[in-house]
């Protein structure tokens, strides 16, 4: 099969690789031949199922040092593609996964179900985040949440997060906030 490869027989590699895969479940060059395979998905430019196989790896061989891997280079496609709640979901087993990593990979899940406007995903995520964060990265979280409920939310949730703000006196939010609170009240 690796000879296919490099003659630059690139589909009938993909089909031998997979075909051994099948036949072989147990082999000792199984994951090898399913990693093959997922590369040679990409190398035809064929990031669905490229992305789609890299999941099952991760899936089939957890234990893998590629299997981190092969979420990456999933999450990456699905990003590409414009598939950000897939891109999501796979950035969450990520974080199950590479748990010296787990924050960042929660938060980019939740930046990119904010983008796909599943807010209520995404404001579940944020404010899961920001119970665990240090105080610098809670300022960021409470930030993008404003920006969440500002968008997606309705004026109370907004208000709330908002009122948060002025209580933690996060500047220049904090200032801006009261000024706008002020205008409300004349408005009214």
């Amino acid at each position: 099969v690796q000879g296919l490869e490099e003659q630059g027989k690139i589909k009938e590699a993909l089909a031998g690789y997979q075909d051994f895969s099948k036949k072989n479940p147990t082999s000792d060059f199984n994951e090898k031949a399913v990693w093959n395979s997922m590369q040679l998905h990409y190398k035809l430019a064929d990031y669905w199922n490229g992305a789609r196989l890299a999941e099952e790896f991760a899936n089939r061989f957890a234990s893998s040092p590629r299997a981190i891997d092969a979420l990456l280079k999933a999450a990456q496609s699905y990003e590409q593609m414009g598939q950000l709640s897939e891109a999501a979901k796979v950035l969450q087993a990520l974080s199950i996964k590479d748990l010296k990593s787990a924050a960042r990979w929660k938060e980019l899940a939740a930046d990119f179900h904010a983008l796909d406007g599943e807010a209520a995903i995404a404001r579940k995520i944020y404010v899961e985040l920001r119970a665990q964060a240090p105080a610098e990265q809670k300022l960021k979280l409470l930030q993008k949440l404003e920006a969440l409920e500002k968008s997606y939310g309705s004026a109370q949730t907004h208000a709330e997060v908002v009122k948060q703000m002025i209580d933690l006196n996060i500047q220049p939010f904090a200032a801006e906030a009261k000024v706008k609170s002020a205008e409300d009240l004349l408005e009214r």
